[in-house]
């Protein structure tokens, strides 16, 4: 699978090395959020067969917005839904690709800073 994401940023001639830096992170973390939704858009499109019964004979019925909280940013993704035409069941293509996040929202690479953040830093500033 190829995901490809193109970077443009406009950035001020007379801004400071700060405000540079904020602007060239903001753009990062926008280009690594649309990766990453591109990127589940093409693992719903590989899904050719019911994981249920391995037809190819399915319909699409709509999408679902579903968001992830990932380590660059809170990503809202519209995962499809199918329904297989052979043994009538309802499956949605992303479900092989997001297992890891087992129905929450939070990915486990966020979840791993979280509970860095928790254990080096006191918990009010941690919160």
């Amino acid at each position: 699978m190829y995901v490809t994401v193109s970077l443009k940023i406009d950035l001020d001639a007379t801004a400071s090395l700060s405000a540079m830096e904020c602007q060239i992170q903001q753009a990062g973390r926008e280009a690594m959020q649309a990766a990453l939704k591109q990127a589940i858009r093409q693992s719903e499109a590989q899904q050719q067969t019911c994981p249920a019964c391995g037809s190819e004979q399915q319909h699409a019925c709509g999408t679902k917005r579903r968001v992830l909280l990932t380590s660059f940013g809170r990503v809202e993704v519209p995962l499809q839904r199918r329904r297989c035409q052979q043994c009538r069941r309802w499956f949605r293509p992303a479900e092989t690709c997001l297992a890891e996040v087992r129905g929450h929202t939070i990915t486990p690479a966020l979840r791993e800073l979280a509970s860095l953040v928790g254990n080096s830093w006191p918990y009010e500033t941690a919160a």
